[in-house]
Parts: C-alpha cells; sequence; structure tokens
C-alpha cells in the first residue's frame, strides 16, 4: 500500500497570508489597547505608536519618543488619569487570549470554517 500526498501551493498561499494578516491584526489590537494607557501630557507618545512588520512573520510594536522607554519602565511615576508605566507589557500580558483569537479567527476565515 503506499499513499501519496500533493502539496497545495495555493492552499498554502492563502493561509500564509491569512496568517499574517492575524497577525497584524493582533498588533494593532494590542497597540489600541496600550493607547488606553499610556502616560498622556500632550500627546506626542501617544502618537508614536505604531505596528511595523517585515512582511512575513513578524510584527513590532513600539512607541518612538526619546522618553518612551524610560516612562515605561518606570511604572513608580505618578501617572495621572489611568494612565501608566509597562504600557505596552500589561496590554500584552493582559490581552494575548485576544490577540490570539484574531489570528486564528484570520486562519478560520481562510480554511473557509
Amino acid at each position: 500500500m503506499s499513499m501519496k500526498f500533493v502539496l497545495n501551493r495555493a492552499n498554502l498561499k492563502r493561509f500564509e497570508r491569512a496568517s499574517f494578516v492575524g497577525l497584524q491584526a493582533a498588533g494593532e489590537f494590542i497597540l489600541g489597547e496600550s493607547i488606553k494607557i499610556v502616560p498622556l501630557d500632550e500627546g506626542d507618545l501617544q502618537r508614536s505608536g505604531v505596528v511595523t512588520n517585515n512582511g512575513v512573520d513578524t510584527v513590532n510594536i513600539s512607541f518612538n519618543t526619546p522618553y518612551a522607554r524610560r516612562l515605561h519602565e518606570n511604572p513608580q511615576f505618578n501617572f495621572q488619569n489611568g494612565r501608566q508605566g509597562k504600557y505596552l507589557e500589561t496590554p500584552l500580558q493582559q490581552k494575548q487570549q485576544q490577540a490570539f483569537s484574531l489570528m486564528a479567527a484570520e486562519i478560520r476565515r481562510a480554511a473557509g470554517s
């Protein structure tokens, strides 16, 4: 008895694209959650938040001001109105399951389920 498996490259590409779209959606979701708690004075830090990707399998979520790291790494600072340090790390930890669900939904959509 023998079996033959044929790789369907079109389906593979569809799943790769869905994975990338899901990953981008997850990154945007985490950025949105971070923006809700990022320290806010004039809004420069908040507006500097971006999601970038390598077009394949990685997204980076970052805030790009000279003081972004200092504010992130010092949660003991007295921020106002529910704003806080660890503004990227906290949503990533607390909202991880929702981010994974966004990725999974894109893959399911590509699978037609």
